[in-house]
Order: C-alpha cells, then sequence, then structure tokens
C-alpha cells in the first residue's frame, strides 16, 4: 500500500540564452490542491501552465512555488535603477545617523533587491524567443515537481511505518486488555469488554482512513 504524505520540498534550476533560474516547491498539509505562486514581474504567462503542471500531479496539498530568475555574468543589458539606488542611499544614511552603524558599502547598495536590473531592451521581445524561454523554465518546474512527489512518497512511507507500528502496538495492548477482562468480575469483564470494543472500532476507523490517504497524493 502506498501512502503520500502532503508535506515535502523540492528545487530545481535551470538557464537559457543569458538568464538563469531557480524553483523552489514547499507542499504543507492542505484537504484540497492549493497553489501559491510568486514569480518575477514580465513572467505572469508562466502561471496558467504552472498550475496545470501542478494539477496533473497533486490532488491535496498547500503548495507553495516561487521563482527567481537572473542574467547569467555574460548575459549583456543591465542597468542600475536611479530612483531605488537613490532611495536606498537615503535610507542607509538615515539609518547611520540614528544607529552610529557604519554607513553602507556600494557593493551592499548595488545587491539590493531591484537596484540593479535587466535592461527591457535585453529582455527577449520575440514571442518565439520567449516561447523558448518559457518552456524551459517550465522543464524545470515539472522537474522540481516530480522531486516533490518522491519527496512527499518518501515522507509518506516513514508515516505510514510509524502508523503500523503504533496500530500494531494498539492491538497487542487490547489482547492484553482483553485476556485480563476474562479474569475479573461480571461487572467489571463487561466494562472492560466494552471499551474493548470502542478502541477495536477506532483502530479499524485508522485502518480505513490510512486506505484513504493512500489513493491520493
Amino acid at each position: 500500500m502506498t501512502f503520500a504524505s502532503m508535506t515535502g520540498f523540492a528545487e530545481s534550476s535551470g538557464s537559457h540564452e543569458g538568464l538563469r533560474w531557480r524553483w523552489e516547491a514547499k507542499s504543507v498539509n492542505s484537504r484540497s490542491l492549493d497553489m501559491r505562486l510568486r514569480i518575477p514581474p514580465g513572467y505572469d504567462g508562466l502561471e496558467p501552465p504552472a498550475r496545470r503542471l501542478a494539477g496533473e500531479r497533486f490532488l491535496r496539498g498547500a503548495l507553495q512555488i516561487s521563482l527567481s530568475v537572473e542574467p547569467t555574468e555574460s548575459a549583456r543589458g543591465l542597468t542600475v535603477d536611479a530612483v531605488a539606488l537613490a532611495s536606498a542611499v537615503r535610507i542607509a544614511r538615515e539609518v547611520a545617523a540614528e544607529t552610529g552603524l557604519a554607513p553602507a558599502r556600494v557593493d551592499g547598495l548595488l545587491a539590493l533587491k531591484g537596484v540593479i536590473v535587466a535592461d527591457e531592451a535585453s529582455l527577449p521581445q520575440d514571442p518565439l524567443h520567449r516561447a523558448h524561454r518559457d518552456a524551459a523554465i517550465l522543464e524545470s518546474l515539472a522537474a522540481a515537481f516530480d522531486r516533490l512527489v518522491k519527496e512527499r512518497l518518501s515522507e509518506g512511507a516513514k508515516l505510514a511505518a510509524l502508523l503500523a507500528a503504533q496500530m500494531g502496538e494498539v492491538e497487542r495492548l487490547v489482547g492484553e486488555a482483553g485476556r485480563l477482562a476474562a479474569t475479573q468480575p461480571q461487572s467489571l469483564r463487561a466494562r472492560l469488554e466494552a471499551q474493548l470494543k470502542e478502541l477495536r472500532q477506532e483502530i479499524e476507523a485508522l485502518r480505513n482512513e490510512v486506505r484513504k490517504l493512500s489513493r491520493k497524493r
């Protein structure tokens, strides 16, 4: 019996003509499939196919998916966002004045998100070019999802082993209690037998729940 958990983490990366990217996929428990996708501006077209890829692989779980994209070292067309840099410099000076800390270094300011950006002219404008780029990015996402499936199955196997051990221990204790009940007075025996019946029903209900979960991802 295959038992799949709903928790797991996976990642994948790739590159294509001056760009490199990284996907992160995290899954936690949820009654249904809920996907939250965080992608950079300009890549909104990836959301519908990304959701389709998730729906093909998962039935349940809250998925948190994030994509980070940056130009490779050989890529051209990087520029400094003057407004973002001026804002960062102003904030750095205010913090330094209030705290007495050393002012921020230039390399630190340039490393802030949004200060150095890809020139729009360097981004692929040709629809075919963008289609190839998006296909490569989605291929990486599919790989991350496949790894997440394996991670959830691995986690599920551990949970199944733990549940089996716990149910075995409960059954052992129920059997031991049944033998003990046979040696007790009639009134006490009846009460113990009623409690044992409830325990057996709970064990069977737990087994049924495990069977249901084993048929879902």
